[in-house]
């Protein structure tokens, strides 16, 4: 198997597909919530795009 390089999980789906999380970091608190990819896909769709800060 060869990587493809740019590597991009744009999506819900493709995040969901290449098995890799997703987590939240608060700079205030310092605490992390690690989010359920499987879930956002069930509620938001698997087209559902989302933004990497």
């Amino acid at each position: 198997m060869t990587m493809k390089f740019p590597f991009v999980e744009d999506t819900l789906g493709k995040k969901l597909e290449a098995g890799t999380g997703l987590s939240v970091d608060c700079l205030t608190c310092r605490r992390k919530a690690v989010l359920d990819v499987a879930e956002l896909v069930k509620r938001l769709g698997p087209h559902g795009l989302f933004i990497g800060i």
